[in-house]
């Protein structure tokens, strides 16, 4: 049987073969409550930009954010209750001066634990918001705490 698809206009038998499509960089940009990234930002984003992701969720939902409050806990929350209307709970995330600069380099990589301090009330939505981010954590040293952990291997995978 004769071929017939080297006669046909347009069809070269010796053309290579398509090119591998090249692999653009990830050009996803946070956005709160935008749900959860695409798998190659969080391969690629420093701990710091996975950790602003978690915040903005937190804020679109009504918890008030602080990074690095001084340097005591306490004074912290103390700081947090001072600016709330009288009478009506807060919820709210923190974390202290010390804790950020014993935690992350100057790119933004996250080299050592960073213990997150929140409300009560904000417990379940701040695992949600940094397992959405990507990064890892476990059970912080105080009931309302949270660790976030340099190691990325460890991370639970998201929900979604």
């Amino acid at each position: 049987m004769p071929d017939i698809t080297a006669a046909q206009p347009g069809h070269h038998p010796q053309a290579a073969a398509p090119s591998p499509p090249t692999i653009r960089r990830c050009e996803y940009r946070p956005a709160a409550g935008s749900g959860a990234p695409p798998p190659c930002w969080l391969r690629t984003a420093p701990h710091r930009e996975r950790l602003n992701l978690a915040l903005f969720t937190l804020r679109r939902y009504g918890v008030t954010t602080a990074a690095a409050q001084g340097d005591s806990v306490a004074a912290a929350r103390r700081r947090l209750d001072r600016h709330q209307p009288t009478g009506e709970a807060q919820s709210y995330l923190f974390w202290t001066a010390a804790e950020d600069r014993a935690g992350f380099a100057d790119d933004g990589t996250l080299h050592g634990e960073l213990t997150v301090h929140h409300s009560a009330d904000a417990a379940e939505a701040v695992r949600a918001a940094l397992t959405i981010a990507g990064l890892a954590h476990r059970p912080g040293p105080e009931p309302q705490s949270v660790t976030i952990l340099a190691a990325d291997a460890d991370a639970p995978a998201s929900p979604w």
